[in-house]
């Protein structure tokens, strides 16, 4: 899983470096003046290899990392929990 924090055109410059890191996923989120860094909540869109796109909308970052978790288990094929 890659990370990318972009502060434009967010998903076209994911795009790029997904497949210049050749990973599964990347997750994508934009920063700015009271956005990511340094707030409580945060959204990402994740990017996977295969054109898959899922966006998860802003919540605590917490519950972020848990529904990004959730995408790497299900990716594996394992049960989460």
């Amino acid at each position: 899983v890659a990370f990318a924090a972009e502060t434009s055109d967010a998903v076209p410059n994911a795009r790029v470096k997904l497949a210049g890191k050749r990973a599964d996923l990347i997750v994508v989120n934009e920063v700015g003046v009271d956005k990511t860094f340094g707030a409580d909540t945060n959204a990402a869109t994740v990017l996977g290899a295969d054109g898959s796109v899922t966006v998860l909308e802003e919540r605590p970052k917490e519950d972020l990392a848990d529904a990004l978790w959730d995408l790497v288990v299900a990716r594996l094929g394992q049960p989460s929990g």
